[in-house]
């Protein structure tokens, strides 16, 4: 990316289409939230990936 493009603010990962899928989810939910410091717990991860 050349230098005087800013950084795109979302980011888009493959998960696998299986079960499997659901814990690597809630894991970068968690890991977002804690970079931004939101005032979040374990749960709003399990919400936001049901």
């Amino acid at each position: 990316m050349p230098p005087d493009v800013p950084v795109p603010a979302s980011w888009r990962i493959a998960l696998p289409h299986s079960t499997a899928a659901v814990p690597i989810a809630r894991a970068l939910v968690r890991t977002a939230l804690s970079d931004i410091h939101a005032p979040a717990d374990s749960d709003t991860a399990e919400l936001l990936t049901a």
